[in-house]
């Protein structure tokens, strides 16, 4: 069982500990408490995409698609070059019958890396599921 102390003074943390706390208690079944500690890591450090695909894969665990997409959105304007999270990001776009937008960022992932095989397996199946089978 996991068992945290917490600090005697919250205010000491920084992003990081409070990225990899939540990260731990997510992990630990523990996910309302660990979006409040990734939440507190994105406000200390906005500009970190590591802590906004962190918290967005954890709401989106949580069936909060609209938010995890919006930590997705966020972690890739600040590092567009992670296309990964491109394909994170997609999937629950296209979870959201925004099929035509998720295809128009699967392009965007494959100029930036042409080889990159998930989101060509991504790019088809959208396509599919729009009634298109040509990439």
């Amino acid at each position: 069982m996991l068992k945290l102390r917490r600090p005697s003074d919250w205010s000491l943390m920084r992003g990081d500990g409070y990225f990899n706390l939540g990260n731990i208690l997510a992990r630990h079944g523990k996910p309302a408490e660990a979006i409040a500690c990734l939440q507190e890591a994105v406000k200390l450090d906005p500009q970190s995409a590591e802590y906004h695909n962190s918290l967005g894969a954890v709401l989106a665990s949580q069936g909060r698609i609209d938010e995890a997409v919006d930590q997705f959105r966020a972690s890739l304007r600040i590092n567009r070059v992670l296309s990964w999270f491109i394909i994170i990001w997609e999937g629950l776009v296209v979870l959201q019958g925004r099929i035509d937008e998720a295809i128009q960022n699967f392009h965007e992932a494959l100029r930036l890396d042409p080889g990159f095989k998930p989101a060509q397996a991504n790019l088809k199946d959208a396509l599919a599921l729009r009634g298109k089978s040509k990439i």
